[in-house]
């Protein structure tokens, strides 16, 4: 579970535990209906998390409207994205 805000104070933490957890599985979700925001640096980070390790997915559950946005207006919600938001 995400919970909190994710911003410039918790991003490495953040990283560190998204890289963790896909060097160990091809497919991992997070929930986050606890989640109040994801900066601009959490989504670059999220991004480049799953760049650096290829043929992987992270399933964002639960993201409310504000986190969807700004995923959505940093440019990371394209269909070729391995990083999608569920209801």
């Amino acid at each position: 579970m995400v919970n909190g805000i994710i911003g410039s104070d918790g991003v490495a933490v953040f990283e560190a535990i998204v890289c963790t957890l896909l060097a160990q599985q091809v497919s991992v979700r997070l929930s986050c209906r606890e989640l109040a925001f994801l900066g601009a640096v959490g989504t670059t980070v999220s991004a480049r998390a799953i760049r650096n390790l290829p043929h992987r997915k992270v399933v964002l559950e639960g993201a409310n409207e504000t986190v969807r946005s700004a995923w959505e207006l940093s440019g990371f919600a394209t269909p070729d994205s391995p990083v999608v938001m569920t209801p």
